[in-house]
């Protein structure tokens, strides 16, 4: 018994394209003013099946000159450009008919989805566009979408295919961070001991970030909650300077410089393993008065990076001032510690670009983040 895939085109009505089991051979064909039902004939012998013309469009007059096509392609170009479509009637039999009669010879079915996650209403926009004549109801309290109108098994299938990729668990990405100042000497210290520990890395990673945090100085902190999109959520801890200026008509005026701490983080990517971030880091300074006219004197440098972070990890990011945005000590409770420690703790090359990143002496900004999957 012959098989036949049906799959739905989209231009201004429903359109179904048969899939024949002879398809793949080259083919041509060159009517002018040919009725539809002598056309439809050459394509039922060519692919060994039954095709039926409604009455209505029986004599519609055909005019085409194609060759070295598939015959399937060029029956659905013909139907195209006369706004036919195809309905099959038994496994090889096949009707023709105008796409705007298509109620009556495809019956009307039923069935409700249920949605998950996603907004009802946004599943039934996209289903529409494909499916034009059948009609989505959504019901956003019971989570529900109701289809009704003309579709056959297969539309169902593709129905049901496309709600499972849209109705999909958004997931969410929580980052608690905190802006450290830290004594650099301090932290190359603590990533030294690290390397040469043996053992427990995990245990120790967690007691050299608590003992860093605990000597450092917290300029700013907050939460962020994120889901993978392209739109940046931005913290700022800033300090406000207002200065005289002086408008074209001699009038004068108020304007205001800013300087501080602005922490940007966007989720590039998530699963349930970890995400990927895109941080910015803008750090600014006012170093000598304002003048009339003029915003005061300040100094800025803005930093940008794209870490990955597991679910559950622990990070501490920096140097800041050295143009760095590197994870300096990192570790996930759920981390299996190494059994014999040493250098398979902390390769010996990560260990050397670690401390190059800091300079010794003096202090510098650092970044601490805790980031959680939801």
């Amino acid at each position: 018994m012959a098989k036949y895939k049906f799959l739905m085109i989209l231009f201004t009505i429903a359109f179904v394209i048969m899939r024949f089991p002879c398809a793949g051979k080259a083919f041509e064909i060159e009517c002018e003013d040919s009725p539809l039902r002598e056309v439809l004939k050459i394509f039922a012998d060519e692919l060994d099946v039954n095709i039926l013309a409604d009455p209505k469009v029986a004599d519609i007059k055909v005019n085409v000159s194609m060759k070295d096509v598939e015959a399937e392609d060029a029956l659905d170009l013909i139907l195209k450009m006369n706004g036919l479509a195809f309905n099959q009637e038994t496994s090889n039999t096949y009707t023709v008919f105008r796409a705007a009669d298509s109620a009556k010879y495809m019956s009307a079915n039923t069935y409700v989805f249920k949605i998950g996650y996603a907004e009802p209403e946004r599943i039934a926009e996209s289903l529409r566009l494909f499916f034009p004549g059948v009609s989505f109801v959504s019901d956003k309290a019971k989570g529900t979408l109701f289809a009704s109108g003309p579709f056959s098994d297969h539309d169902l299938g593709v129905m049901k295919a496309k709600i499972k990729q849209l109705d999909s668990k958004s997931l969410r990405i929580r980052v608690n961070y905190e802006i450290l100042k830290i004594a650099n000497d301090h932290v190359i210290e603590s990533v030294l001991k690290l390397y040469k520990s043996h053992g427990g890395f995990v245990k120790n990673a967690r007691a050299e970030l608590n003992d860093i945090r605990s000597r450092s100085r917290s300029v700013t902190k907050a939460n962020i909650t994120l889901t993978p999109s392209e739109k940046e959520s931005s913290i700022e801890n800033v300090t406000t300077v207002p200065y005289p200026i002086a408008g074209p008509d001699g009038s004068f005026g108020v304007a205001e410089s800013k300087a501080g701490d602005m922490f940007g983080v966007r989720a590039v990517s998530a699963s349930e393993e970890g995400a990927v971030l895109d941080i910015s880091v803008d750090t600014g300074h006012f170093i000598g008065p304002a003048r009339p006219g003029f915003p005061p004197s300040s100094y800025s440098q803005r930093l940008t990076s794209v870490i990955s972070v597991k679910n559950g990890e622990r990070v501490l990011i920096g140097a800041l001032s050295n143009g760095g945005l590197v994870k300096i000590i990192s570790f996930t409770e759920d981390k299996i510690a190494p059994s014999s420690g040493g250098h398979e703790n902390i390769p010996r090359e990560s260990v050397t670009n670690i401390v190059n990143t800091i300079s010794s002496g003096g202090e510098d900004y650092f970044i601490y983040l805790e980031a959680a999957i939801e």
